[in-house]
């Protein structure tokens, strides 16, 4: 009995042998082609995507397949060097252009990187707060950033459509509506539901900004008008805003105040610092969107502003990132997701890097 088994299980294990190998004759695969793909993992190009301004530079990595790699740009503008490393560094060109970069490993498996060279202002959603009760619903507007716009519901209750309307549930929740654009970039709102009205709120109670450039405020809560406008914007000190909806733009360095009135008299402020612009030019994070996958990392690179500079985590579900710019995505494991990355300068005045996880 014992003889024959073992004489069926040997039987088995050739017949799986002769299996595998008539697979790796039918793909031309080496026996070591797929040991580095067990091992390895399969290839991939970090990050798949990403967003930049002209004359910007990102450095692209390589990982899993089977090594030697190498980096080519097939389509689009700028210059590639490869480092002959596992790395390549991108630099855009003048204009805009959407590039391909291919990584092809010793195997020849490719993967490609998409680069979207494009001047794009950061996407901002309006409101960023609301507070509704049961069943009311919030119409949300994306600005910005490049068109066309996506919104969907990341987190809490209810349920949102593509054109960006909120509909609050029967229950008490804390939702969160996100819009994305064709960059890459998000941008979220943060939706408060409840059986009873909110006291006033505007949003953010504090900002930090350089003269010359403008931000729009929030309100939510309260008694709003049933007629448009529902919240009324004034501001007290050096600035200008729209009372109806809420832009502020900031004229001279110094503190200003910014209040928001509902139909009853209620009233919120917020405090607006406004420093000189940097000698530098504009604050900028590099890149302003990528893609990475779970388990990986990458280094930010920061530009203008006073030259003093701080990464932080704006937001995250697993991710982190060091002072001096170095990312590392959620685990493997985790679910796919958005992440932000805050760059600070020395003024206080802040960008915000938007992460994409992919599995």
């Amino acid at each position: 009995m014992k003889k024959r088994y073992l004489r069926r299980s040997i039987e088995l294990s050739l017949a799986l042998a002769f299996a595998v190998l008539a697979l790796m004759a039918c793909v031309k695969l080496s026996v070591f082609e797929i040991w580095d793909e067990l091992v390895n993992g399969s290839l991939e190009i970090s990050p798949s995507f990403v967003s930049l301004r002209a004359g910007q530079k990102v450095t692209l990595s390589a990982s899993g397949g089977s090594p030697v790699y190498r980096f080519v740009l097939v389509g689009g503008g700028g210059t590639l060097v490869d480092g002959l490393d596992g790395r390549a560094e991108y630099t855009a060109p003048g204009s805009d252009t959407e590039a391909a970069i291919r990584l092809t490993d010793a195997a020849g498996t490719e993967s490609e990187a998409s680069v979207l060279v494009k001047s794009v202002p950061p996407l901002t959603i309006q409101p960023s707060i609301a507070s509704l009760e049961y069943g009311n619903t919030q119409q949300f507007v994306g600005s910005g950033g490049l068109p066309p716009y996506v919104f969907s519901l990341v987190s809490g209750l209810g349920s949102v459509t593509a054109a960006g309307l909120y509909t609050a549930p029967a229950s008490d929740t804390v939702a969160m509506v996100s819009v994305e654009d064709a960059s890459g970039q998000s941008s979220e709102a943060t939706v408060v539901v409840s059986s009873a009205p909110q006291p006033l709120a505007i949003n953010p109670v504090s900002l930090t900004i350089e003269t010359g450039t403008t931000f729009t405020f929030s309100a939510s809560g309260g008694t709003p008008d049933v007629t448009p406008p529902p919240y009324i914007f004034s501001v007290s000190g050096g600035g200008s805003i729209v009372l109806d909806t809420g832009e502020y733009t900031a004229l001279s360095v110094g503190s200003d105040i910014v209040t928001v009135s509902d139909s009853v008299a209620a009233t919120a402020t917020a405090t607006v610092t406004v420093k000189a612009p940097a000698v530098g030019g504009p604050l900028q994070i590099i890149p302003a969107t990528i893609t990475v996958k779970l388990g990986s990392t990458f280094q930010f690179e920061a530009m203008g502003g006073d030259g003093s500079y701080t990464f932080a985590m704006k937001s995250s579900y697993g991710g982190d990132v060091t002072q001096a710019g170095l990312y590392s995505a959620p685990p493997a494991g985790e679910r796919p997701g958005t992440e932000k990355v805050l760059l600070i300068d020395g003024r206080d005045i802040s960008v915000i890097a938007t992460v994409k996880v992919k599995k």
